[in-house]
């Protein structure tokens, strides 16, 4: 019997994968075109089968199984399916579902399994002796279902807007030291609802995949053993398990699959009839590190070479190192396999591994020795809740602030714009503390903050607290086990300024105003540049962003009638079009700059901040 841990994070984990799948199919049906996430459905769909697989959720993995077909006929297609076949298959979607959360000895509740497993078939058989897709019709397929009332995880909106609230009452708590009994209890209560997800073990999670090998080797006509080589103390973030997880489950079936000869084949070469599959795990310096190996017949890069040709993944007439054919193997759609069998020949198994190793930042190679066996090997930084930093007190507040230490932090004589952190969080309520007062320049690159605190940094360790979404602009931390607040000074470097930003597109627009107005830049967005001179009059801006895609529009022009206007106003030229050529014509129109539409949105913000700033400091 499997622990009911491992049970309860498989449903956890699957409903998680479910809402994804649901979302890509719902994507891929309007734009097929979109390769990323039909990928990632397929993955979704195969590792959820093979998972169900191996916490012994048949009724599970069969439904996946259909449903992986229905998938890879709608991918031939390219998505090109009629409302019945559509339907089924969010049906079969909401069926996993219902069948995931189903617990132990409960009813079907009404549904007909069998029955719905031959609609799944029939939509199939029927889809596929069509040559065009059939007309689209209103006729449903039948399927009971019970309502969905169990809400087993926080979605990240939810928990983004709580974190905000706990923030709020935390600084609430903070700036009223008699700390009322309602606000304390509100803080404590969604403090431990949004507390770090404990650290989970690493070996129950991955030894449940050994169970499914045997039965998988029977069906293969193999004789395999897999043995576990992972510390019981070993723990990591459960988003670095669930990678792990998916990587040991395709990689095992890979090397049962690929790797492991049949035991006829291995007496022929003067092995041992029984093949063996060694998982081992590890963790150094803040990196797990994850091995598969087998004592198989290793990697044929010869047959690499020429299924990655004919899949049309590698250019023909061309020599590769194996080093680069191995890169061949993480990518979607890559088999060697020309059949496809339940266990393989979809392409999918180390594509899937890839994609969930990629997504926490990790990284997968392969060593083979032909004959001999391979290395799969996985590697993931896990994420630390411990951070570097600075730590410092401000004028009126008991609070202890922190910075970490990927800010460049320095104390300086003269600083025009200091901003009060105790004002900022709203706990300048407290008298300010005697003593010397000192300000600080926090830097970062192009982006910089100054403050002022009570006292010179110092160096402390904070140990994070909370879920708390990227958008904050501070997280509650504890230093030397006291409540304290890092701040993350990107969240509030302000542009104390305002930007017009004139563009034809509505998508570029909102995008600027997306990257600029979180951190504090006010954003004019002009549809019209004919109404800008008019609008000017009106609103005050402090720089402008001009689009050069107007037909019939004189920017040069446009540009000295804006300086006759408002003098020594900032005009960028904002395109894109390559950058020499932006250079031209900023020298020509006698603009102060360009920004180029190609940059990220960290160049964005550097660059109209540093003009800002620099505008602040003319006045």
């Amino acid at each position: 019997m499997l622990a009911e841990q491992i049970v309860n994070r498989f449903r956890v984990v699957s409903l998680e994968r479910l809402a994804r799948l649901e979302a890509h199919w719902a994507k891929a049906v309007v734009d097929p075109s979109d390769s990323e996430a039909t990928a990632a459905m397929h993955r979704e769909v195969h590792t959820l089968k093979g998972d169900a697989r191996m916490v012994g959720f048949g009724d599970v993995d069969l439904v996946c199984h259909k449903l992986e077909d229905m998938l890879e006929l709608a991918r031939e297609r390219s998505y090109s399916v009629s409302d019945d076949f559509e339907l089924i298959v969010i049906m079969a979607v909401q069926l996993v579902g219902m069948l995931i959360r189903k617990r132990a000895g409960s009813s079907f509740g009404g549904i007909d399994l069998p029955g719905f497993i031959r609609q799944m078939d029939a939509i199939v058989a029927d889809t596929r002796r069509e040559q065009t897709p059939r007309v689209r019709t209103t006729t449903a397929p039948t399927l009971r279902v019970e309502a969905d009332r169990e809400r087993d995880v926080l979605t990240p909106a939810t928990r983004a807007s709580l974190s905000n609230t706990a923030l709020e009452l935390f600084l609430e708590s903070a700036a009223n030291t008699s700390r009322t009994k309602r606000v304390a209890r509100g803080w404590g209560a969604l403090r431990e609802l949004l507390a770090l997800p404990a650290l989970l073990p690493i070996a129950p999670i991955l030894l449940k995949h050994g169970g499914g090998v045997a039965e998988l080797a029977h069906e293969l006509g193999k004789d395999i053993g897999v043995r576990f080589e992972i510390p019981s103390e070993l723990k990591t973030e459960p988003t670095v398990c669930a990678a792990l997880d998916v990587a040991t489950l395709h990689l095992i079936r890979n090397a049962a699959d690929h790797g492991i000869e049949t035991a006829a084949a291995r007496v022929a070469r003067g092995k041992p009839p029984h093949g063996t599959i060694t998982v081992t795990c590890s963790a150094e310096a803040d990196v797990v590190r994850l091995d598969v190996s087998d004592d198989g017949a290793g990697i044929d890069f010869a047959e690499v070479r020429r299924r990655g040709i004919a899949l049309g993944l590698l250019p023909a007439n061309t020599q590769f190192t194996e080093a680069q054919l191995a890169d061949v193997l993480w990518k979607a759609g890559f088999s060697t396999r020309t059949v496809t069998t339940e266990v393989s020949g979809r392409g999918i198994g180390l594509d899937a591994v890839g994609a969930a190793v990629a997504a926490v930042g990790g990284t997968c190679t392969v060593s083979s020795v032909h004959g001999t066996g391979t290395t799969w090997s996985v590697s993931i930084p896990a994420p630390s809740r411990k951070v570097a930093a600075m730590g410092f007190s401000v004028p009126g507040s008991a609070l202890r602030f922190a910075i970490a230490t990927d800010w460049a932090i320095e104390i300086v004589a003269d600083a025009p714009h200091v901003i009060d952190l105790a004002e900022v969080f709203g706990l300048a309520d407290e008298p300010a503390p005697r003593g010397p007062r000192v300000k600080l320049r926090v830097r970062r690159g192009d982006l910089a903050l100054d403050v002022v605190a009570a006292w010179n940094p110092v160096p402390v360790t904070v140990r994070r607290l909370l879920v708390t979404p990227p958008d904050a602009n501070a997280e509650v931390v504890l230093i030397d086990g006291f409540e304290a607040l890092l701040v993350r000074p990107d969240r509030l470097i302000q542009g104390t300024g305002k930007v017009a930003i004139v563009d034809d597109s509505e998508i570029c627009r909102e995008m600027m105003k997306a990257s600029l107005e979180p951190f504090g830049i006010e954003v004019l967005a002009i549809e019209d540049p004919t109404t800008l001179i008019a609008t000017l009059a009106l609103s005050s801006v402090d720089m402008i962003l001009l689009d050069l895609s107007f037909e019939r529009l004189d920017i040069g022009e446009l540009i000295r009638r804006i300086r006759g206007a408002i003098p020594n106003l900032p005009v960028y030229l904002h395109s894109d079009r390559p950058i020499s050529e932006l250079q031209r014509i900023a020298e020509t129109t006698r603009a102060d700059g360009y920004l180029s539409k190609t940059a990220d949105a960290d160049q964005i913000v550097q660059r109209v901040s540093r003009v800002l700033r620099s505008r602040r400091s003319e006045h």
